[in-house]
C-alpha cells in the first residue's frame, strides 16, 4: 500500500491521478503476460543512490496480477523481446490513463491510500512555485517467509 497525507494542496491542481492497472492487464494475451512476468525493472532506493532492488512488471498472486511499472523505471536486463512487450504495455497504460484515470484532489488534512500493486498513480500539473506538500507512506505485508517484498528472509520471526 502507498498513502499520502496532504499538508497543503496546490492552488491550481496537483490532483492524484489513479488508474486500475488490472483493467489493462486483463486485455493482454497470455503470451504477453508471460513475457511481462520475466521483465524486471530496477527500483530506485527511497534515500537516493543506485538501484539495488528489482521487481517483475507482472507477478501472479492469489489476488490477481501484481503490477510494478512506471515510465521512468529501467529494465534490469534489456532484452529486445522484453523491451518491445514493455513498450507496448506502457502505451496501453498511457492510453487507458488518458481515457479513465480517476482524479482525487486531496485537501489539507485528508489522506489517500491505494494498493500499490494494482493502482498506478501520478499527479496533475503543478507550477514551479507550488506550495503543495504531501507526505508519502508505504505499508508492506510480510510474505509467508517473513520477508518484506524485495528482501531475503532473515530467519527471524516477523
Amino acid at each position: 500500500m502507498i498513502g499520502w497525507w496532504c499538508e497543503r494542496q496546490d492552488e491550481a491542481d496537483g490532483a492524484s491521478l489513479l488508474l486500475d492497472a488490472r483493467t489493462v492487464v486483463e486485455t493482454l494475451s497470455e503470451g504477453d503476460r508471460a513475457l511481462l512476468r520475466q521483465v524486471e525493472l530496477w527500483c530506485p532506493p527511497r534515500s537516493g543512490g543506485p538501484p539495488t532492488l528489482r521487481f517483475p512488471v507482472l507477478k501472479a498472486t492469489a489476488r490477481g496480477e501484481a503490477v510494478f511499472c512506471s515510465p521512468w523505471l529501467k529494465s534490469a536486463n534489456p532484452i529486445q523481446a522484453h523491451e518491445e512487450v514493455l513498450g507496448a504495455f506502457r502505451e496501453k497504460l498511457s492510453a487507458a490513463a488518458k481515457r479513465s484515470a480517476v482524479s482525487v484532489r486531496l485537501q489539507a488534512g485528508s489522506a489517500l491510500f491505494v494498493d500499490n500493486t494494482r493502482v498506478l498513480h501520478g499527479r496533475g500539473a503543478i507550477g514551479d512555485r507550488s506550495q503543495r506538500r504531501l507526505h508519502r507512506l508505504w505499508l508492506a505485508r510480510r510474505g509467508d517467509d517473513g520477508a518484506l517484498p524485495g528482501q531475503q528472509a532473515s530467519g527471524l520471526t516477523p
